[in-house]
């Protein structure tokens, strides 16, 4: 099974009435970390709102799903409601690797670079969306990558002892999520000296890229502000 097949099991269950409190919960964490997005905001002004188009809100959707499936854990809280073939990816979605990425084509194969983490990723899976987005992006972008072993039938190659025990046709797959944010070409500069003072104060991954999201909002809904004054280092700091 691909992970969009077992992404979409998993958002079925999240679509139940019994799950509307939890996800509602996860969207205000979200929002707490990463800014309010879209009309579910009541505090925003018209103003603000008049900045945001729906394209934006939906990619800012796709984003809060990736974060509450992986880090909020909601995958893995509902495994036991899935499938055995979507229930392959929970693992590899518990334990999803978030950068901040740069494309390159590498023998015909996407490979994503981490420009925080410093890690490099082969890509087999990608929706057509993000394919079309990624190859026009020319900045860096906030992104999740999952990894599952597989066999050559397709099934998941973890024995009933778990992910440490393989079948010996067993080869990995690495899928990145639906939910990446684009940041825009204008704040790349200022982007990446945000980046520099970040690393010098040792800050972890999940502060930083929210902090980097938070500023992406300021400069699209905002307006007459400029990409120096939304991605600055003050604003790393959650206020």
């Amino acid at each position: 099974m691909t992970l969009a097949n077992a992404y979409e099991a998993i958002l079925g269950v999240a679509g139940r009435p019994e799950s509307a409190a939890r996800v509602a919960a996860m969207r205000r964490t979200f929002e707490e970390r990463t800014g309010h997005f879209g009309p579910a905001d009541e505090s925003a002004s018209q103003q603000r709102i008049a900045h945001v188009d729906d394209a934006w809100i939906e990619a800012r959707s796709r984003a809060f799903w990736d974060d509450a499936l992986t880090r909020q854990r909601f995958a893995r809280d509902v495994a036991g409601e899935l499938a055995p073939d979507a229930r392959g990816w929970v693992p590899g979605l518990t334990t999803a690797h978030r950068g901040l990425f740069r494309a390159e084509r590498v023998h015909g194969k996407l490979v994503l670079v981490d420009l925080w983490g410093g890690a490099d990723f082969a890509v087999d899976e990608i929706d057509d969306s993000s394919r079309d987005a990624i190859d026009v992006a020319s900045a860096p972008f906030d992104a999740r990558v999952a990894a599952r072993w597989e066999g050559e039938d397709g099934t998941s190659a973890a024995t009933p002892q778990g992910g440490q025990h393989l079948r010996e046709d067993a080869y990995p797959v690495v899928a990145l999520l639906p939910g990446s944010i684009f940041h825009p070409a204008e704040a790349e500069e200022a982007l990446l000296h945000v980046l520099e003072v970040a690393r010098a104060r040792a800050l972890g991954t999940d502060d930083v890229l929210d902090a980097l999201l938070r500023m992406e909002l300021s400069l699209k809904t905002l307006s007459r502000v400029k990409p120096a004054y939304a991605y600055r280092p003050e604003a790393l700091v959650l206020r």
